[in-house]
């Protein structure tokens, strides 16, 4: 007599149990669904059940009650480096700002604090719920190893400033578009 093969669910690797989850805005109506359960296989939602009938199968399992699960959040725009650089002037007008406190703090940037400035950026906005940010500053190599460090995903530029002339604006242009400018980082991120 051959054997009875009964199907077996699939396992996801993640399931978030008990959320409120934000399943669409319909007009001027938003939708909320309370005791929601979500799976996540691979990295990616694979499941989403408003009225969950069983436990879910999955090897880790977050009771997330109390919370709500909703897309990320996108920062259109923002130089993110600059975090090292709050607080600097308070309460002055703009140009006093950038003429006497950044751009002088700005020509000594290096590499590096870009790299970390970046980073910090990167942690508050995870922290905040954002996912994806557009950027542009100096060192955006940096900036982009930054990105592909953290898992956020970005668009990137470089900043241009008419003091730097045609030679400048040519060699931003060519940087930021020639092929690969981000090749070293494919998979590591979702820098572009």
């Amino acid at each position: 007599m051959p054997d009875v093969v009964h199907p077996v669910a699939a396992i996801a690797d993640l399931a978030i149990i008990n959320c409120t989850a934000l399943l669409g805005v319909t007009g001027d109506r938003t939708t909320f669904a309370p005791g929601t359960t979500l799976e996540i296989t691979d990295g990616r939602l694979t499941h989403i059940d408003p009225n969950p009938s069983s436990a879910p199968h999955a090897r880790e399992i977050i009771d997330a009650h109390g919370l709500v699960a909703m897309p990320g959040l996108i920062n259109t725009h923002c130089h993110a480096a600059m975090t090292f650089l709050r607080g600097a002037a308070e309460d002055v007008a703009i140009t006093h700002w950038f003429n006497d406190y950044i751009w002088p703090m700005e020509v000594n940037l290096c590499e590096r604090d870009v790299y970390l400035g970046t980073l910090v950026a990167a942690a508050e906005m995870i922290e905040c719920g954002v996912t994806t940010f557009a950027d542009h500053y100096f060192f955006m190599d940096l900036a982009a190893q930054a990105v592909a460090d953290t898992g956020l995903r970005a668009n990137l530029g470089s900043a241009f400033f008419s003091s730097q002339g045609p030679d400048g604006l040519a060699q931003s242009v060519a940087r930021h578009f020639e092929p690969g400018w981000l090749a070293g980082l494919a998979g590591q991120g979702h820098a572009t």
